[in-house]
């Protein structure tokens, strides 16, 4: 959802909500040693995850415009972990935030 107010000619603010998803499938791999071998495997679930912002604007004229602002993104990940060697699940989420500063130059073409 993303909510912006244009002016002819002037500033515009935006305010924006956006919310996500990750997911993912199973990574496996073995590991090979001189007493044996080991298996692991990680598999990701839906995981929901969120962006939110506000952008400040300023439009020279009705084609052209710029604008920049501060965005939060929340982004994470569920998922569990197997292994053979300790014949158990384990499962984990990994949260990652992060501040983004967005550039964004925008011109619109006009039909006749």
């Amino acid at each position: 959802m993303s909510v912006t107010t244009y002016a002819q000619k002037g500033f515009s603010l935006g305010i924006n909500i956006q919310p996500g998803y990750s997911s993912g499938g199973e990574l496996d791999y073995g590991l090979m040693y001189a007493s044996g071998s080991s298996y692991y495997a990680f598999d990701k679930s839906f995981t929901l995850n969120m962006n939110i912002g506000a952008d400040l604007g300023y439009n020279f004229d009705e084609s052209m415009g710029v604008s920049s602002g501060l965005q939060y993104s929340h982004n994470g990940q569920n998922y569990a972990s197997y292994s053979d060697s300790y014949n158990n699940k384990i499962t984990s989420y990994i949260s990652l935030n992060y501040l983004k500063i967005p550039f964004l130059l925008r011109y619109v073409f006009k039909s006749r």
